[in-house]
């Protein structure tokens, strides 16, 4: 009976499969089994291929490598079998230290046989080959560490040209790199196409109805096609809009980012405000009342969401039609509890939606400064207030990569990485104090006039459209002015408007059921 052979076969990069590295290894395997009398276990031969031995990606938990060694500690590789690789370096590159310990977990279960040198290694294996495997396996690491070091340093060496050569002819849509690489050049139709799709973002509409808006309008993707949620996303939180560039590297299928930002590498087409405005107004869908968020239809049914809240407790109200299913019938719009729509608590009560929204806008347009006695207190313009926002979630940006600079500290305590910290740390605390100075410069006793005039305007266009962008605006609009919501009480049959700490209750028009 034929004893058992199982392969491992690896290579780094995919496109070593065009190179025949797989066919080659596969025939010395076969060709090795023929000439020792060995039987091939073919479910439970592995491949690693595209995967780094340098990273250890090859021992990640879905890996081939990491597959073989669960079923050697599972029982399902018999005792005596026979692990054949081409060589060393195909089982790992790593570190001395992890590569021995990895080839002696192995022999335990199993001998191994490289096939360069058709060298056979048992559990008892002699001083003089364990120490020859250990030089083959501390040269493979040499050889990738000093691959890295190579492609690192000319990276380095780009980078400190980059005034003068770029660093790579990759570049954003609206930009086509120069034939003497020295300069970007801006497409300035496809920066307005840019620019158009943040100031959608601004006005409170979502990935996939910025989508479907650039679809209609005839706009081309960055592609050239039409374009989807994911290609909107990428836009709005791609920082080369602002000039800068991330160098990255692909490895197992995966683009990593390698080393700093590089600022002012492309020509910023969109102001810093612009960027950011758009970041706050997107967390602000994402922070939303609605427990699903995402698309909400064709239509902005629900002028409301984000900012109708239950009276009794403090949770969001939610959109729901009854009688849609119905033939010849006209579905009837509601409010309801998210709590009580689920049965967690809440009574149920529903709120006809049309009516409560036509009180709501009604009582908008008396908003003066009558309602705002206290000009402490006073409401930022709304400008002011998405300025104000921006800034906002450009600190917020700042902590995060703060946050993962602190965490790198921990692995790898290099004075570079103590130098990035540093910059962030001055950079915060200079953004904390552009931020007190802005609120302190726009404070002041406040003039409802313009607001409530933009605000009657875009009533007037929602109402003669029944447009998505014109109600998402106005949607945008109430959450500013109520910024403590709006709640609906059925106790005493009231609604309260609350904004900037000042309150005002109304009576409801009608009784909810």
């Amino acid at each position: 009976m034929k004893n058992k052979a199982y392969s491992y076969i690896r290579f780094s990069l995919k496109r070593q499969l065009q190179g025949g590295s797989l066919s080659r290894q596969q025939e010395s395997v076969i060709t090795y089994c023929d000439e020792h009398s060995l039987e091939l276990d073919n479910e439970l031969s592995f491949q690693d291929l595209g995967k780094s031995g340098f990273t250890g990606a090859n021992l990640s938990t879905e890996a081939g490598l990491s597959l073989f060694i669960n079923a050697c500690e599972e029982g399902l590789v018999k005792k005596g079998g026979v692990l054949i690789i081409e060589n060393f370096d195909r089982l790992t590159r790593q570190k001395v230290n992890v590569a021995v310990k990895l080839f002696l977990s192995l022999l335990e279960h199993v001998d191994i046989v490289t096939l360069h040198d058709k060298r056979r290694y048992t559990k008892d294996v002699e001083m003089t080959d364990l120490i020859m495997a250990i030089i083959i396996m501390s040269r493979a690491y040499e050889e990738s560490e000093t691959k890295s070091k190579r492609m690192r340093h000319q990276w380095d060496r780009k980078r400190e040209n980059v005034s003068t050569v770029k660093l790579t002819k990759f570049c954003p849509f609206w930009l086509t790199l120069a034939d003497d690489r020295t300069h970007f050049i801006v497409d300035k139709s496809r920066v307005t196409d840019v620019k158009h799709v943040f100031q959608l973002s601004i006005d409170g509409l979502g990935q996939s109805k910025i989508a479907e808006q650039l679809n209609k309008e005839g706009i081309p993707s960055s592609r050239g096609g039409t374009w989807a949620s994911s290609s909107v996303r990428e836009l709005l939180t791609n920082k080369m809009v602002l000039g800068h560039y991330q160098p990255k590297l692909r490895r197992e299928g995966k683009t990593t980012p390698v080393g700093d930002v590089v600022p002012d590498y492309y020509p910023q087409v969109i102001s810093e405000e612009m960027y950011y405005k758009s970041a706050s107004s997107r967390n602000e869908r994402k922070n939303a009342g609605s427990s699903k968020g995402g698309r909400r239809g064709d239509s902005f049914n629900n002028l409301l969401q984000g900012v109708a809240k239950c009276g009794k407790c403090d949770s969001p109200l939610h959109f729901v039609q009854k009688g849609k299913r119905k033939p010849n019938t006209k579905p009837q719009n509601y409010l309801v509890c998210c709590k009580a729509k689920v049965g967690r608590g809440c009574k149920y009560t529903s709120y006809r939606y049309e009516e409560i929204e036509q009180q709501i806008l009604a009582m908008s347009y008396k908003l003066n400064s009558s309602y705002f006695t206290d000009p402490f207190l006073k409401p930022p313009e709304q400008d002011e207030q998405e300025t104000l926002e921006a800034k906002q979630a450009k600190l917020d940006d700042l902590e995060s990569n703060y946050e993962a600079y602190m965490d790198m500290i921990t692995d790898y305590n290099s004075d570079a990485t103590k130098r990035k910290v540093q910059q962030f740390t001055t950079n915060i605390t200079k953004q904390k104090e552009e931020i007190d100075n802005f609120q302190v410069k726009t404070s002041g006793t406040y003039n409802y006039t313009d607001f409530i005039t933009s605000f009657k305007t875009l009533n007037f266009e929602a109402k003669e459209t029944n447009d998505y962008q014109h109600r998402a605006k106005l949607n945008r609009m109430l959450k500013k002015r109520f910024s403590n919501g709006i709640t609906l009480n059925k106790a005493d049959n009231t609604i309260t408007l609350t904004t900037e700490g000042l309150v005002t209750t109304l009576d409801l028009d009608y009784k909810p059921c």
